[in-house]
């Protein structure tokens, strides 16, 4: 006799979700400046126009963001209030939209604080007449950083031949982006430059890179809107 099984698969991504997809978030990082509004708003849309969308939500804390020894762990209690997403479930009707809102509860912070928020669609009743049924359910992440009172960014960097090591020495993480190498022997009217890969950086922690050459090179970071630019020789 032919029966079914099914089997789920759960994924997760930090970017908007296409069409194809069946919902997509307007944004998936915030950030939470010292003296700015203490809410941001979410746009969930439901690009399936003949089903709705069954929406949880939930929210974890990171500890220790960018080390060996990070976690992502459930709310205490005593620290619910900090930081709420709502609503934790609803329904988007088909090809309509609701709003989910992030909400810093923080009054003072002497460090950043890292959260992660998991929007994931109910998956609903599997129909197969297969032996096995796979279904892939997609939980859109959104990353929340909530900086400190007193924000102090500084960017170290230790250059050995053809290795660079960053070191977030500050209390705020960095967006190191934009980083390109030239070869030494290009010609200065068609050089020959490579890209660097990009990183967040958070405090108190380091990140190497492998170079291409040895030679200088150049990073841009960024802090909120502010965008510095550093070459290293």
């Amino acid at each position: 006799m032919w029966w079914a099984r099914s089997a789920l698969v759960l994924g997760f991504v930090v970017a908007p979700a296409t069409a194809d997809a069946g919902i997509s978030l307007s944004n998936v990082i915030f950030d939470f400046a010292p003296g700015s509004a203490k809410f941001r708003d979410v746009v969930v849309k439901n690009h399936d126009a003949k089903e709705p969308a069954y929406i949880g939500v939930s929210v974890l804390k990171v500890t220790d963001p960018g080390k060996e020894s990070e976690k992502r762990i459930e709310l205490p209690k005593e620290e619910a209030r900090h930081f709420i997403a709502t609503p934790r479930k609803f329904i988007i009707p088909p090809g309509g939209r609701k709003v989910l809102r992030l909400i810093n509860g923080r009054k003072t912070l002497d460090h950043e604080a890292i959260y992660r928020v998991s929007v994931t669609p109910n998956i609903g009743k599997i129909s197969t007449t297969n032996e096995v049924a796979v279904k892939i359910v997609i939980a859109y992440g959104i990353l929340a950083i909530i900086r400190p009172d007193k924000p102090a960014p500084k960017l170290l960097a230790n250059r050995q031949g053809k290795k660079i090591t960053f070191t977030n020495a500050g209390n705020v993480s960095l967006m190191l982006t934009k980083g390109s190498q030239c070869a030494p022997t290009s010609d200065p009217n068609n050089p020959q430059c490579k890209d660097l890969p990009e990183w967040r950086l958070y405090p108190d922690t380091q990140w190497s890179v492998d170079l291409p050459y040895d030679a200088p090179l150049q990073y841009k970071y960024r802090y909120l809107d502010e965008m510095f630019g550093r070459v290293f020789e």
